[in-house]
């Protein structure tokens, strides 16, 4: 019990800080959602700015340089802007080109005079073209990488924000202006840092109040939950072990049901598990009582009668496969030999004792005629009878023969007798004449 409470409050403890984890997830998303939304508000503001004022600009260059020679026009334009500068690090000017030539560059001048259409920055991006089409299409915003002024005369290769307009009055000049990204990113910092730090300790006061009130209402009802629930598993695994235990004996009496009141899911466990206890007690007594009759079958069976059989059915379906094909071997062999081999022992027997009188009687004193060995041993049984009277019946027939030969023999050597003594009586005579004719 004490190692299912350690655990227990462990997996308690893992569940409030995972809770945290994901509660400091959502608010770090939020703070990012915050951060990203308020960037894309100030980049809007931002990029509205340079629209404004670059469209004011190029306004106000046109009114000055209206009617007045191309060459003034440039040298007018690129006066007005050659010292111009925004941003608290001077990054920010503006500059001019007339198609795509570069006709003034506060920090660029190697560009003044040049056509620089085919000038790409860093990434291979066209980036005069891409001014130009901005100025064409009502100072679309692009970005780019450009050269960027540090001060000192020192210059560095940055992402810049960018926005072009046509100067009114002119053919086809239009200037440019815009800021660097970097400058951007570090206003925005500054700006949206103390409200993201606000969020963060609100959501942190917010959490912190939020576990508390948790664990107070938590820990009480876990710790009864818990309580119930082991009490309820342990009620159940111990009978589980008892019925596995009787189940391992095959003892049904030992089979006892689940009886104390449990609550929603576990009552529902305990109803099912009752309801397979008792139909393995019901399964197990029909397998009993049907084992225990065929055990008596085969004792009956060894007694030597084969018309007995098992007619109690058991629930394991394998045991009731055994049971039909022994009754079907009963069947065949009460088929092939008879209903009672000690009534065929009998017969054969007293035919060992030359005793042919009897036949294989079934249990009603009938004869036998069911089986194969029955029906042979029978029909055996009579021919011998008949042989047997017919030999008789020859015998005396013999008899009577052999007795009238006897006399007829007696009869025979009476008259040889008397035919001797005639003989012999003849011969003496012969002789007595033949000495008579001698003398």
């Amino acid at each position: 019990m004490k190692k299912r409470l350690v655990g227990f409050t462990l997996m308690f403890f893992i569940l409030c800080s995972l809770m945290s984890f994901l509660y400091y997830l959502n608010n770090r998303a939020q703070i990012n959602l915050f951060e990203k939304s308020f960037s894309n508000q100030y980049y809007a503001g931002i990029d509205n700015k340079l629209r404004v004022a670059t469209s004011s600009v190029a306004s106000i260059l046109g009114e000055l340089v209206k009617g007045l020679p191309e060459k003034e026009q440039i040298a007018i334009i690129a006066k007005s802007m050659e010292k111009f500068r925004f941003e608290n690090d001077n990054s920010g000017y503006y500059s001019a080109y007339q198609g795509t030539v570069s006709i003034a560059h506060p920090i660029r001048k190697d560009f003044v005079g040049h056509d620089m259409g085919n000038a790409k920055d860093e990434k291979g991006n066209l980036f005069i073209q891409m001014l130009h089409d901005s100025a064409l299409n009502n100072g679309k915003i692009v970005q780019f990488y450009f050269t960027k002024p540090i001060g000192n005369g020192q210059t560095i290769i940055a992402p810049k924000r960018s926005v072009s307009f046509l100067i009114p009055n002119t053919n086809d000049m239009w200037i440019t202006t815009g800021v660097y990204v970097d400058n951007v990113s570090h206003a925005i910092q500054d700006a949206s840092a103390p409200i993201a730090s606000d969020m963060e300790y609100s959501f942190v006061k917010i959490g912190i109040i939020a576990l508390v009130v948790f664990l107070i209402i938590s820990i009480p009802v876990s710790f009864v939950f818990y309580f119930y629930v082991v009490g309820s598993m342990t009620y159940i695994k111990d009978h589980l072990l008892d019925f596995f235990k009787a189940l391992q004996k095959n003892d049904i009496a030992d089979m006892k049901p689940l009886t104390k009141k449990l609550k929603s899911e576990f009552r529902v466990m305990a109803t099912a598990i009752n309801e397979v206890m008792a139909q393995t007690k019901e399964s197990l007594s029909k397998d009993s009582s049907a084992v225990s009759q065929a055990l008596e079958v085969a004792k009956t069976i060894e007694e030597g009668n084969l018309s007995i059989r098992i007619t109690k059915n058991p629930a394991n379906p394998q045991l009731l496969e055994l049971k039909d094909v022994l009754n079907n071997m009963l069947d065949v062999l009460e088929t092939k030999i008879g209903s009672n081999m000690n009534e065929i022992e009998r017969v054969f027997d007293s035919y060992l004792r030359l005793d042919f009188s009897t036949s294989v009687l079934d249990d009603k004193g009938n004869i036998a005629n069911k089986g194969s060995v029955e029906r042979v041993t029978n029909a055996l049984g009579e021919e011998i009878r008949k042989m047997l009277k017919s030999s008789l019946s020859f015998a005396s027939l013999l008899n009577e023969e052999a007795k009238k030969l006897n006399t007829q023999i007696t009869n025979l050597s009476t008259s040889s007798n008397a035919q001797a003594s005639s003989l012999e009586q003849s011969a003496t005579a012969i002789e007595e004449i033949t000495q008579s004719m001698q003398n």
